[in-house]
């Protein structure tokens, strides 16, 4: 694992490639295929709109979540999706029970500044992200001090944020209008159960 990117308040972790190009171009084409993706409503501001993006939640049963004014009921691991946790857990050495998919389908599609703070995520929260497809861009930018980093994920890389990032630090997945290829993100969460 690489050292920690972020300079105070969290903990940001890099790797470029826990994937092989063919890899993760096989799991791309089999994840694009063969989830239900789906286009929800959100609520931002108090309006209703469409995510940029589409989406899929899986994981253990009873690993529900709520975000934005929307429930996600798991949905059963594929084969794909729990080998892939099994390498991410042994990667980054944490435990996982569900994963969110995020479909953007091309560099229209968009993930706005937000932090995942949700009271099922615990206080400090261990995100894993896997990237495959497109190179977007991802942003993080600390609330108070307005600190900014910047990560190109490539197809194949993942990220870890830990500690106090969630608390202290946002993110988003900017527009990028000349991208024509799709990318699947998948984080993967611990979600705490009552």
């Amino acid at each position: 694992m690489s050292d920690n990117l972020l300079p105070y308040d969290g903990e940001l972790y890099f790797n470029a490639a826990l994937l092989e190009t063919a890899e993760s171009d096989a799991l791309y084409s089999c994840l694009r295929e063969s989830i239900d993706w789906e286009q929800r409503s959100i609520s931002l501001f108090g309006k209703r709109m469409l995510q940029p993006r589409l989406i899929a939640w899986h994981g253990d049963v009873g690993a529900n979540y709520r975000y934005s004014g929307a429930d996600y009921i798991a949905q059963p691991w594929t084969p794909e999706l729990s080998l892939l946790r099994q390498r991410v857990e042994d990667h980054f050495k944490r435990r996982f029970n569900s994963v969110l998919l995020n479909y953007y389908r091309d560099g229209n599609d968009s993930m706005g500044w937000h932090r995942d703070n949700e009271r099922q995520l615990g206080d400090r929260p261990a995100i894993a992200s896997i990237n495959l497809g497109a190179t977007r861009l991802f942003k993080l930018q600390h609330v108070t001090s307005k600190a900014l980093r910047k990560i190109e994920l490539v197809s194949g890389s993942a990220i870890l944020m830990a500690g106090y990032c969630q608390q202290h630090w946002r993110h988003c997945v900017p527009k990028q209008k000349g991208i024509m290829d799709g990318r699947i993100n998948l984080t993967f969460r611990y979600i705490e159960q009552n």
